[in-house]
């Protein structure tokens, strides 16, 4: 029976780029005849490649970006309030452990709106220069800088056609600065 095992794995095994591998024979994963004859598995493309994967990863990613500045943010936010006086007294202040869990609700609240801010923006940034570059068939410096011009023009649309005009200006103009100082 161990020999039939054997006999069997080294049938299943092939040769791709000139190294013995192991196919498992699954009933989801065929085969394709590619254009040269040489049968191999289906290619397969990252998921950060497609559209979907860098609007998902986008969103994430500007998340965390915005949890982290939303905690640095919220950290150095001097919200202190103003000295109360009832009736020509000053009224004490409030114990320390209730100034710190106003301050960690405050900070959580602040880091919270900058994760969605920033998860937003990213992902429709993503989003719209990937659908841009698909369309266009290039990978050049205006790709980010018409998704730019697209995504400011969005998100401060609600301010009237002045504001997405502003708006459109100074994400295409802050797209096309960080490529020619990030470059490719």
């Amino acid at each position: 029976m161990a020999s039939s095992n054997t006999g069997d794995a080294r049938e299943r095994s092939m040769r791709i780029y000139g190294k013995e591998t192991f196919s498992c024979p699954l009933p989801f994963f065929s085969k394709t005849d590619l254009p040269n004859g040489d049968p191999t598995l289906t290619p397969r493309r990252d998921i950060g490649e497609t559209c979907g994967g860098k609007i998902i990863s986008g969103a994430f990613i500007g998340a965390f970006m915005g949890v982290g500045l939303g905690l640095f943010m919220g950290a150095m936010g001097g919200d202190t309030s103003a000295i109360e006086v009832i009736k020509g007294r000053e009224v004490p202040p409030a114990p320390l452990r209730e100034q710190m869990r106003s301050g960690y609700k405050a900070t959580g609240a602040k880091a919270k709106g900058w994760a969605k801010q920033f998860g937003v923006l990213t992902a429709l940034f993503g989003g719209v220069e990937c659908v841009v570059e698909k369309y266009r068939a290039k990978h050049d410096v205006w790709n980010p800088v018409i998704s730019g011009c697209a995504v400011g023009a969005t998100l401060s649309a609600s301010g009237g056609p002045g504001a997405a005009c502003l708006g459109c200006a100074g994400f295409a103009g802050f797209s096309y600065l960080i490529d020619k100082v990030i470059g490719d």
